[in-house]
């Protein structure tokens, strides 16, 4: 039988050893989950850098398309701008009439109203 000096020095390493291994465990754990905070923040800014990056494929799709419009444009301005073949068609813009504001909701040459403002508002 061993000397009861070893037995206590022998149960007293083993109590150490597992002091450690439990501040092992503790250390791997607190690892693991800044490891696991990490992945996420990773992960969210992976997600906001794809976005950005479809956003800018989408803006640059648009782009290609520009040149073609542009010319359009630029032929209607020198078309407006040149004056018309025929001088009795004036291809420049013109408003509709505005209606009249004091017969809200009324139709051109007409006295019926079809607004239910009119109901509150005074008749000539």
């Amino acid at each position: 039988m061993p000397e009861p000096d070893a037995l206590a020095a022998a149960l007293l390493q083993l109590s150490e050893h597992a002091d450690k291994l439990n501040r092992l465990d503790a250390r791997e754990a607190a690892h693991a989950a800044e490891t696991a905070e990490r992945t996420t923040a990773i992960t969210t800014l992976t997600a906001a850098m794809k976005h950005t990056l479809d956003d800018q494929a989408n803006i640059l799709a648009g782009l290609k398309d520009l040149d073609h419009r542009l010319q359009g444009l630029t032929a209607r301005i020198d078309d407006l701008a040149s004056g018309p073949d025929d001088s009795s068609v004036d291809r420049s813009y013109q408003p509709a009439p505005t209606p009249r504001f004091w017969k809200p909701g009324c139709a051109p040459g007409s006295n019926t109203s079809t607004s239910p403002a009119t109901a509150i508002w005074p008749r000539p």
